[in-house]
């Protein structure tokens, strides 16, 4: 499936397609949606949508993260078509590797172990809500 990386010019134009599903990501990561966009606008991380032969299949945000002994590209939030992180990882792979990353990292509910066949668990994230 065709993945595109959005030029900063039609940002707006992509969110009004894909944003719903990347929102609807979030909720699930409890990821901060007004975050996440003001990262993308200022393109720090990278807004990516997905088409399949013939209409949008899914959107993803990723970015790159510098650590001190090398780079990785983290997915930060994945929507759309059930298949979105696999029809994507090829070219999502092709600019890791031309960004210098190792890795690609991702967090995900549990289920997405069953999908991602060629990716290995590597610690699980939990999150405690404390009362104030």
């Amino acid at each position: 499936m065709p993945t595109f990386q959005v030029p900063p010019e039609h940002i707006a134009a992509a969110w009004a397609v894909g944003g719903k599903d990347i929102e609807r990501a979030c909720a699930y990561g409890n990821v901060d949606v007004p975050e996440l966009v003001a990262k993308i606008g200022s393109f720090e991380w990278q807004f990516w949508i997905i088409w399949s032969e013939t209409d949008y299949a899914g959107a993803i945000v990723t970015a790159i993260e510098v650590w001190p002994d090398h780079k990785a590209l983290r997915i930060i939030a994945a929507g759309g078509d059930g298949k979105t992180r696999e029809m994507a990882q090829e070219t999502l792979e092709a600019f890791a590797r031309a960004e210098g990353c190792k890795h690609l990292i991702m967090w995900g509910r549990k289920g997405w172990q069953r999908r991602l066949k060629d990716w290995r668990v590597s610690r699980v994230e939990m999150t405690k809500e404390i009362a104030p």
